[in-house]
């Protein structure tokens, strides 16, 4: 049994949600969800700044 992955991203729960349960309705089977830190450095001389984002895990199986 093989399976196709797929990762969807949100920046707060209710899009994460949203674009989760649109997947759900294509045949996508959410498995888990894990936070996400990405730096964001306007300039070399800032310090980096963080954006935290959701990621939720989607799996479906392939023919």
């Amino acid at each position: 049994m093989a399976y196709e992955t797929k990762f969807v991203s949100g920046a707060d729960a209710k899009t994460l949600t949203t674009r989760v349960q649109r997947a759900e309705r294509d045949g996508w089977e959410y498995v888990d969800v894990k936070l996400a830190m990405a730096p964001v450095r306007p300039n070399d001389k800032d310090p980096p700044n963080y954006h935290v984002y959701m990621l939720a895990t989607l799996r479906r199986l392939v023919d």
